[in-house]
Protein backbone atom coordinates (compact mmCIF):
# COMPACT_ATOMS: atom_id res chain seq x y z
CA UNK A 1 0.00 0.00 0.00
CA UNK A 2 1.34 3.50 -1.01
CA UNK A 3 2.05 5.57 2.16
CA UNK A 4 -0.52 8.32 2.72
CA UNK A 5 2.00 9.87 5.77
CA UNK A 6 5.49 10.36 6.16
CA UNK A 7 7.26 12.05 9.41
CA UNK A 8 9.85 13.83 9.96
CA UNK A 9 12.16 13.98 13.07
CA UNK A 10 15.55 16.25 12.79
CA UNK A 11 18.25 15.24 14.87
CA UNK A 12 21.48 17.38 15.87
CA UNK A 13 23.86 15.76 17.98
CA UNK A 14 20.77 14.00 20.25
CA UNK A 15 22.18 10.85 20.00
CA UNK A 16 21.20 9.82 23.50
CA UNK A 17 17.65 9.98 22.79
CA UNK A 18 17.44 8.78 18.93
CA UNK A 19 16.23 5.05 19.89
CA UNK A 20 13.57 6.33 22.53
CA UNK A 21 11.89 8.79 19.53
CA UNK A 22 12.03 6.30 16.64
CA UNK A 23 10.66 3.43 19.07
CA UNK A 24 7.74 5.53 19.99
CA UNK A 25 7.52 6.84 16.25
CA UNK A 26 7.50 2.84 15.02
CA UNK A 27 4.88 1.66 17.52
CA UNK A 28 2.13 4.03 17.29
CA UNK A 29 2.46 5.58 13.44
CA UNK A 30 0.12 3.03 10.46
CA UNK A 31 2.77 0.30 9.49
CA UNK A 32 2.95 2.17 6.46
CA UNK A 33 4.20 5.39 7.14
CA UNK A 34 7.49 6.51 6.28
CA UNK A 35 9.80 7.84 9.03
CA UNK A 36 12.58 10.03 8.17
CA UNK A 37 15.31 10.73 10.48
CA UNK A 38 17.07 14.28 9.13
CA UNK A 39 20.87 14.49 10.67
CA UNK A 40 22.19 18.52 10.28
CA UNK A 41 25.42 17.28 10.51
CA UNK A 42 25.56 15.77 13.97
CA UNK A 43 29.20 15.00 15.39
CA UNK A 44 28.01 12.86 18.08
CA UNK A 45 26.99 9.09 17.46
CA UNK A 46 23.63 10.09 15.90
CA UNK A 47 24.64 8.49 12.26
CA UNK A 48 25.58 5.60 13.57
CA UNK A 49 22.45 5.13 15.72
CA UNK A 50 20.30 6.35 13.00
CA UNK A 51 22.35 3.62 10.32
CA UNK A 52 20.82 0.82 12.39
CA UNK A 53 17.54 1.67 12.75
CA UNK A 54 17.28 1.85 9.01
CA UNK A 55 18.57 -1.35 8.67
CA UNK A 56 16.78 -3.14 11.20
CA UNK A 57 13.09 -1.06 9.66
CA UNK A 58 11.63 -0.76 6.71
CA UNK A 59 9.76 1.78 7.36
CA UNK A 60 12.92 4.28 8.37
CA UNK A 61 15.06 6.10 6.35
CA UNK A 62 17.94 8.64 6.63
CA UNK A 63 19.33 11.37 5.59
CA UNK A 64 22.38 13.53 6.94
CA UNK A 65 22.96 17.13 5.67
CA UNK A 66 26.69 17.70 4.42
CA UNK A 67 26.82 20.46 6.51
CA UNK A 68 25.02 22.25 9.34
CA UNK A 69 22.09 23.82 7.77
CA UNK A 70 20.31 24.90 11.00
CA UNK A 71 16.92 23.02 11.65
CA UNK A 72 14.50 25.17 8.75
CA UNK A 73 17.02 24.83 5.82
CA UNK A 74 17.92 21.18 7.43
CA UNK A 75 14.29 20.41 7.39
CA UNK A 76 13.07 21.72 3.83
CA UNK A 77 16.31 20.17 2.20
CA UNK A 78 14.67 17.14 3.65
CA UNK A 79 11.16 17.29 2.61
CA UNK A 80 11.96 18.92 -0.93
CA UNK A 81 14.37 15.35 -1.49
CA UNK A 82 11.80 12.82 -0.37
CA UNK A 83 8.49 14.28 -1.29
CA UNK A 84 10.24 14.29 -4.64
CA UNK A 85 11.18 10.66 -4.81
CA UNK A 86 8.51 9.43 -2.95
CA UNK A 87 5.29 11.59 -2.55
CA UNK A 88 2.47 11.64 0.13
CA UNK A 89 -0.53 13.45 0.80
CA UNK A 90 0.37 14.62 4.57
CA UNK A 91 3.64 14.82 6.09
CA UNK A 92 4.42 15.22 10.02
CA UNK A 93 6.95 17.02 12.06
CA UNK A 94 8.35 15.13 15.40
CA UNK A 95 10.37 16.97 17.44
CA UNK A 96 13.65 14.99 18.21
CA UNK A 97 13.47 13.25 21.69
CA UNK A 98 10.08 13.61 21.86
CA UNK A 99 6.81 11.17 22.58
CA UNK A 100 3.61 10.57 20.70
CA UNK A 101 0.35 8.17 21.87
CA UNK A 102 -1.46 5.71 19.57
CA UNK A 103 -3.90 7.70 18.48
CA UNK A 104 -2.03 11.07 17.27
CA UNK A 105 -1.58 10.15 13.75
CA UNK A 106 -4.85 8.44 12.97
CA UNK A 107 -6.78 10.97 14.32
CA UNK A 108 -5.02 13.59 12.82
CA UNK A 109 -4.87 11.82 9.01
CA UNK A 110 -8.50 11.05 9.96
CA UNK A 111 -9.33 14.75 10.48
CA UNK A 112 -7.86 15.32 7.15
CA UNK A 113 -9.26 13.11 5.23
CA UNK A 114 -13.21 14.33 6.50
CA UNK A 115 -12.09 17.86 6.09
CA UNK A 116 -10.84 18.60 2.60
CA UNK A 117 -10.82 22.45 3.67
CA UNK A 118 -8.47 21.93 6.12
CA UNK A 119 -4.76 22.11 5.50
CA UNK A 120 -3.17 21.27 8.75
CA UNK A 121 -3.50 19.44 12.03
CA UNK A 122 -1.89 19.88 15.65
CA UNK A 123 -3.11 18.52 18.88
CA UNK A 124 -2.24 18.91 22.60
CA UNK A 125 0.81 18.30 24.12
CA UNK A 126 2.53 17.90 27.73
CA UNK A 127 5.63 19.71 28.34
CA UNK A 128 8.32 17.46 30.40
CA UNK A 129 11.41 18.64 32.42
CA UNK A 130 14.83 17.66 32.48
CA UNK A 131 13.48 14.63 35.01
CA UNK A 132 10.44 13.67 32.42
CA UNK A 133 8.03 15.06 34.66
CA UNK A 134 4.83 16.85 33.31
CA UNK A 135 5.19 20.39 34.16
CA UNK A 136 3.08 22.27 31.78
CA UNK A 137 -0.15 20.63 29.70
CA UNK A 138 -1.43 23.23 26.57
CA UNK A 139 -4.98 23.93 26.72
CA UNK A 140 -5.13 25.57 23.78
CA UNK A 141 -7.72 23.51 20.86
CA UNK A 142 -10.37 24.11 17.85
CA UNK A 143 -10.16 26.49 15.16
CA UNK A 144 -7.17 28.69 14.19
CA UNK A 145 -8.13 31.70 13.15
CA UNK A 146 -5.90 34.52 12.42
CA UNK A 147 -5.72 36.60 15.32
CA UNK A 148 -4.58 33.20 17.69
CA UNK A 149 -1.13 33.74 15.75
CA UNK A 150 -0.91 37.05 17.26
CA UNK A 151 1.08 35.43 19.59
CA UNK A 152 3.39 32.33 19.77
CA UNK A 153 1.24 29.04 18.80
CA UNK A 154 -0.34 27.34 22.15
CA UNK A 155 0.49 24.08 20.53
CA UNK A 156 4.42 22.86 19.92
CA UNK A 157 5.55 22.55 16.46
CA UNK A 158 5.97 18.64 16.71
CA UNK A 159 2.54 17.85 16.62
CA UNK A 160 1.50 19.50 13.41
CA UNK A 161 0.60 16.90 9.87
CA UNK A 162 0.76 19.04 6.77
CA UNK A 163 -1.39 18.71 3.32
CA UNK A 164 1.47 18.34 1.11
CA UNK A 165 -0.76 20.27 -1.75
CA UNK A 166 -1.11 23.48 0.59
CA UNK A 167 1.94 23.58 2.48
CA UNK A 168 3.85 22.83 -1.35
CA UNK A 169 1.27 25.80 -2.48
CA UNK A 170 2.18 28.31 -0.05
CA UNK A 171 5.80 27.65 -0.39
CA UNK A 172 7.20 25.46 2.82
CA UNK A 173 8.84 26.51 5.31
CA UNK A 174 11.01 30.19 5.04
CA UNK A 175 14.59 29.78 5.36
CA UNK A 176 15.07 33.22 6.16
CA UNK A 177 13.31 32.25 9.53
CA UNK A 178 16.03 30.12 11.84
CA UNK A 179 13.54 30.11 14.76
CA UNK A 180 9.61 30.77 14.63
CA UNK A 181 9.43 28.64 11.03
CA UNK A 182 6.46 27.07 11.90
CA UNK A 183 4.71 30.30 13.12
CA UNK A 184 5.80 32.18 10.04
CA UNK A 185 3.98 29.16 7.71
CA UNK A 186 0.97 28.94 9.64
CA UNK A 187 -0.01 32.18 9.08
CA UNK A 188 0.97 31.72 5.15
CA UNK A 189 -1.00 28.90 5.18
CA UNK A 190 -4.41 30.58 6.56
CA UNK A 191 -4.64 32.28 2.88
CA UNK A 192 -5.01 29.03 1.39
CA UNK A 193 -7.05 26.85 4.30
CA UNK A 194 -7.84 26.56 7.76
CA UNK A 195 -5.73 24.43 10.15
CA UNK A 196 -7.44 22.86 13.61
CA UNK A 197 -5.96 21.77 16.85
CA UNK A 198 -7.55 18.34 18.44
CA UNK A 199 -8.38 18.51 21.62
CA UNK A 200 -6.52 15.54 22.49
CA UNK A 201 -3.12 15.20 24.54
CA UNK A 202 -1.21 12.60 21.82
CA UNK A 203 2.45 14.40 22.27
CA UNK A 204 5.22 14.54 25.00
CA UNK A 205 7.31 17.45 24.53
CA UNK A 206 10.87 16.69 26.36
CA UNK A 207 13.37 20.33 27.09
CA UNK A 208 16.88 20.22 26.72
CA UNK A 209 19.73 22.27 27.78
CA UNK A 210 20.33 22.81 24.03
CA UNK A 211 17.09 24.12 22.79
CA UNK A 212 15.87 28.02 23.46
CA UNK A 213 14.49 27.88 26.62
CA UNK A 214 17.41 27.07 28.50
CA UNK A 215 19.93 29.13 26.04
CA UNK A 216 19.73 32.56 26.53
CA UNK A 217 21.39 33.51 23.26
CA UNK A 218 19.03 31.17 21.34
CA UNK A 219 16.17 33.01 23.39
CA UNK A 220 16.92 36.41 22.57
CA UNK A 221 17.13 35.39 18.15
CA UNK A 222 13.64 33.58 18.96
CA UNK A 223 12.28 36.54 20.31
CA UNK A 224 13.87 38.63 17.36
CA UNK A 225 12.13 36.41 14.69
CA UNK A 226 8.88 36.41 17.16
CA UNK A 227 8.70 40.06 16.41
CA UNK A 228 9.09 40.38 13.11
CA UNK A 229 6.24 37.89 12.28
CA UNK A 230 3.96 40.01 14.68
CA UNK A 231 4.82 42.93 12.55
CA UNK A 232 3.95 41.29 9.18
CA UNK A 233 0.80 39.75 10.66
CA UNK A 234 -1.95 41.70 8.75
CA UNK A 235 0.07 43.09 5.75
CA UNK A 236 0.29 41.53 2.46
CA UNK A 237 2.46 39.13 0.79
CA UNK A 238 4.22 42.12 -1.04
CA UNK A 239 4.77 43.82 1.58
CA UNK A 240 5.67 40.81 3.60
CA UNK A 241 8.11 40.36 1.19
CA UNK A 242 9.07 43.03 0.84
CA UNK A 243 10.43 42.66 4.65
CA UNK A 244 11.84 39.64 4.25
CA UNK A 245 13.51 40.83 1.00
CA UNK A 246 14.93 43.57 3.38
CA UNK A 247 16.13 41.56 6.54
CA UNK A 248 18.03 39.26 3.91
CA UNK A 249 19.96 41.80 2.62
CA UNK A 250 20.80 44.02 5.57
CA UNK A 251 20.37 41.77 8.47
CA UNK A 252 17.24 40.95 11.33
CA UNK A 253 18.87 43.86 13.45
CA UNK A 254 19.02 46.57 11.04
CA UNK A 255 15.15 45.80 10.58
CA UNK A 256 14.39 45.47 14.57
CA UNK A 257 16.96 48.59 15.40
CA UNK A 258 13.61 50.81 16.07
CA UNK A 259 11.95 48.91 18.22
CA UNK A 260 14.35 47.92 21.06
CA UNK A 261 11.92 48.61 23.75
CA UNK A 262 9.83 45.92 22.43
CA UNK A 263 12.18 43.47 22.51
CA UNK A 264 13.35 44.43 26.06
CA UNK A 265 10.40 44.16 27.55
CA UNK A 266 9.47 40.29 25.81
CA UNK A 267 13.07 39.47 26.96
CA UNK A 268 12.62 40.68 30.35
CA UNK A 269 9.27 38.72 30.81
CA UNK A 270 11.69 35.29 29.59
CA UNK A 271 14.56 36.67 32.26
CA UNK A 272 11.48 36.76 34.75
CA UNK A 273 10.41 32.92 33.67
CA UNK A 274 13.87 31.64 34.47
CA UNK A 275 14.12 33.37 38.32
CA UNK A 276 10.34 31.57 38.83
CA UNK A 277 12.04 28.79 37.54
CA UNK A 278 14.91 28.63 39.96
CA UNK A 279 17.41 28.90 36.92
CA UNK A 280 19.94 31.47 38.14
CA UNK A 281 22.91 30.67 36.18
CA UNK A 282 20.68 30.95 32.99
CA UNK A 283 19.42 34.28 34.64
CA UNK A 284 23.19 35.50 35.13
CA UNK A 285 23.89 34.23 30.77
CA UNK A 286 20.71 36.26 30.43
CA UNK A 287 22.01 39.17 31.57
CA UNK A 288 25.30 38.67 29.29
CA UNK A 289 22.81 38.74 26.34
CA UNK A 290 20.93 41.69 27.34
CA UNK A 291 24.28 43.55 27.95
CA UNK A 292 25.19 43.16 24.00
CA UNK A 293 21.67 44.63 22.68
CA UNK A 294 21.05 47.17 24.65
CA UNK A 295 22.38 51.16 25.40
CA UNK A 296 24.29 51.20 28.35
CA UNK A 297 21.71 53.32 30.23
CA UNK A 298 19.35 49.97 30.66
CA UNK A 299 22.82 48.11 30.92
CA UNK A 300 23.80 49.86 34.49
CA UNK A 301 19.86 48.78 35.77
CA UNK A 302 21.16 45.32 34.49
CA UNK A 303 24.26 45.28 36.82
CA UNK A 304 22.10 45.75 39.66
CA UNK A 305 20.36 43.13 39.10
CA UNK A 306 22.82 40.57 38.51
CA UNK A 307 24.51 41.54 41.89
CA UNK A 308 20.77 40.89 43.73
CA UNK A 309 20.69 37.61 41.65
CA UNK A 310 23.63 36.27 43.03
CA UNK A 311 23.10 37.84 46.93
CA UNK A 312 19.69 35.79 46.55
CA UNK A 313 21.15 32.60 45.14
CA UNK A 314 23.11 32.24 48.21
CA UNK A 315 20.03 32.23 50.82
CA UNK A 316 16.86 29.89 50.26
CA UNK A 317 14.65 32.36 52.41
CA UNK A 318 15.52 35.58 50.56
CA UNK A 319 15.37 33.34 47.43
CA UNK A 320 11.68 31.85 47.94
CA UNK A 321 10.04 35.29 48.43
CA UNK A 322 12.14 37.12 45.66
CA UNK A 323 11.04 34.61 43.30
CA UNK A 324 6.94 35.62 44.79
CA UNK A 325 8.00 38.97 43.49
CA UNK A 326 9.13 38.51 40.55
CA UNK A 327 6.08 36.05 39.86
CA UNK A 328 3.93 39.00 40.37
CA UNK A 329 6.36 41.09 38.18
CA UNK A 330 6.38 38.78 35.50
CA UNK A 331 2.71 39.67 35.02
CA UNK A 332 2.77 42.91 34.76
CA UNK A 333 4.58 42.42 31.26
Amino acid sequence: MKPNLTIYTVFYNRGFCLNETVDSLLQYSPDETGIVIVDDFSTDDTAEIARKLERKHSQVHYLKSNSNLGFTKCLQNAINITQKNNPTKYIAIHGSGDLCTDFRFKKQVDYLELNDDFCAVACKHSLLNRADEVVYTSRFSGEVMLNNLESPPKWTHGTIIYRVSAFNEVGGYNPLFKFCQDWDLYVRLLSVGKIFVLNDVAYSKKVFDDGATFNPKKRFEQIKYAEVIRLQLNKNDTERNDTYNFISEYGLDEYLATKESLLLKKSVKSFFTLIITGEYKMALMWLGIFRKNITFGRRLYLEVVAIIIYIIDSNRLTRFFFRRLVLLMRNLF
